[in-house]
């Protein structure tokens, strides 16, 4: 019999990142691709259950002089515990016996290469993104899934909230993501539809904080985890420009006043004045001429920056990068710095080490999709004392209480697989995720949105 919290990590499933996502888009902008989405009908009753599993007969189901037996499970059912993971190992065994290849950087992500043409997919539990370069080998494949599945098939235009425009031209390719959609179902849930918008992410000098808390019997009744839930979904899959004000409202989710609920009613009233924002990929090889020579872009580049002691309580510094390829974007991420930073160029060099580190994983991902890295990696940054470190053999010094962990990217400048390059504040492309003190006109869109 399953038994709550039984073996419950070995239930785990894997699901798609919204990364691994935008990495695939813009590694294969530029070829002649098809793009296509697959929905498995019923899929959890198509997998064995990995172990003995009993069920009682559900209530009016019993059979008649049987109704004290119980009955073992061939499939796995919709509510089990392990029923994801039932079906995720039978649909990468599926896949492996195929022939399809997966990569260590994305459990989720299959791919399969023949006389010049491919597959690649990207799945979430039942529903997978296709890209297909050739027909031979996606009917193939489409032949080899309708003998095991029942599926449905279509373009891929709507996929986990969010809405693809694929536009192929024969000058150049464009792909377009947006949550429009998202954003109205959104506000509307939460009562803001009628609201007015704001120009900018962030309520300037208005960063609530734990002081500010009010107590249990005065806090105010506002669906606020259900507001930063929504935000956090669409942050994660194509609005970045949202990143530093839903971190600080992400801090009071269990304890929160009326400074805390003012903050996030703002951050939901810039979405609301940006909901037509997008996530915008182009190709950089000219299509038209045949050039394999990027027209735009330099790779994968990085831009890493940090607000010294960000956190008004913790006093605790605030990370933000951002990652393109070829122009696009495929990553970014900010976060509060797991311990305090004694100065700027301490919290810079933790920033730019989390970046580095970044960028060796974004490059493997994207060899392992198919793509090309040119090294040594740009990673932009704003102070020049974290450059100074990172390529000279200068004394410890000030810097000599700093764990040897934050100095990993000295190895890897040494081993020119990255490079740190000055760029001023101004430039800075993901400056507005983390400083309070932008300018409306620089953070109402972050690059690559529209």
């Amino acid at each position: 019999m399953q038994k709550i919290d039984l073996d419950k990590f070995d239930a785990y499933s894997p699901v798609l990142n919204f990364t691994s996502f935008r990495t695939l888009l813009a590694v294969h902008i530029n070829e002649p691709v098809k793009l296509y989405q697959l929905d498995i009908t019923a899929a959890y009753l198509t997998s064995n259950v990995r172990r003995d599993t009993y069920i009682k007969m559900p209530q009016g189901r019993e059979i008649e002089g049987k109704e004290h037996l119980v009955y073992k499970l061939h499939k796995a059912l919709y509510g089990g515990a392990d029923s994801g993971r039932c079906f995720y190992d039978s649909f990468s065994q599926f896949h492996k016996d195929l022939g399809f290849q997966g990569i260590h950087q994305d459990n989720c992500y299959y791919q399969f290469y023949k006389n010049n043409e491919y597959l690649k997919l990207l799945f979430h539990v039942d529903d997978a993104v296709i890209i297909s370069k050739g027909t031979n080998l996606f009917n193939w494949y489409i032949d080899k899934v309708k003998a095991k599945y029942e599926y449905k098939l279509g373009p891929l235009t709507h996929f986990l909230g969010v809405k693809i425009e694929h536009i192929q031209h024969p000058e150049k390719t464009t792909i377009i993501l947006s949550q429009q959609a998202q954003v109205n179902k959104m506000l509307k849930a939460l009562k803001m539809d009628d609201s007015k918008g704001a120009v900018a992410p962030v309520l300037a000098g208005q960063q609530p904080s734990l002081a500010q808390i009010s107590r249990k019997e005065d806090q105010i009744d506002y669906p606020y985890r259900e507001a930063v839930g929504h935000l956090q979904y669409l942050h994660g899959a194509t609005h970045p420009e949202i990143a530093y004000p839903l971190k600080i409202a992400s801090k009071f989710t269990i304890s929160h006043g009326a400074p805390h609920v003012q903050w996030l009613k703002h951050i939901l009233k810039f979405m609301k004045s940006n909901k037509h924002n997008k996530l915008i990929y182009q190709s950089t090889f000219d299509q038209a001429n045949k050039s394999d020579q990027p027209t735009t872009g330099v790779s994968l580049e990085l831009f890493s920056d940090a607000s010294h002691a960000g956190d008004p309580d913790t006093r605790r510094s605030i990370t933000a990068f951002l990652a393109k390829y070829n122009g696009n974007t495929i990553d970014y991420k900010c976060q509060f710095q797991k311990i305090v930073s004694h100065s700027s160029t301490e919290s810079e060099i933790m920033a730019a080490d989390y970046a580095a580190r970044r960028s060796q994983f974004l490059k493997w991902l994207i060899e392992g999709m198919g793509g090309k890295v040119i090294t040594p990696i740009p990673i932009y940054i704003d102070n020049a004392a974290t450059i100074n470190i990172s390529k000279n053999p200068i004394q410890p010094g000030r810097n000599a209480h700093m764990h040897a962990r934050f100095f990993y990217l000295k190895d890897l400048v040494e081993n020119k697989q990255i490079i740190l390059k000055k760029i001023s504040t101004n430039e800075q492309l993901d400056r507005k995720s983390t400083r309070l003190n932008s300018s409306h006109s620089s953070v109402s869109r972050m690059p690559s949105s529209a």
